[in-house]
């Protein structure tokens, strides 16, 4: 079901919508953003997709730099 769900969500840019709403969002949601990626990333296209997506790993560093 993920896998469906990621490959709509991809081509509609969902990856990039949950990128700008993990940069707004308190560390709570954040949280729950992290997950549903790890969850994406289960999958080989999910995580060469992710990969891929520049702005998610900017992000990913961010996330590693914050306090």
């Amino acid at each position: 079901m993920i896998k469906i769900w990621y490959m709509n969500s991809y081509k509609n840019g969902g990856l990039q919508c949950m990128i700008k709403l993990g940069r707004k969002a308190d560390q709570n949601h954040q949280n729950y953003i992290l997950r549903a990626l790890g969850q994406v990333m289960l999958y080989v296209d999910g995580m060469n997709g992710i990969i891929a997506h520049i702005e998610t790993i900017q992000w990913l560093y961010e996330l590693l730099d914050s306090p």
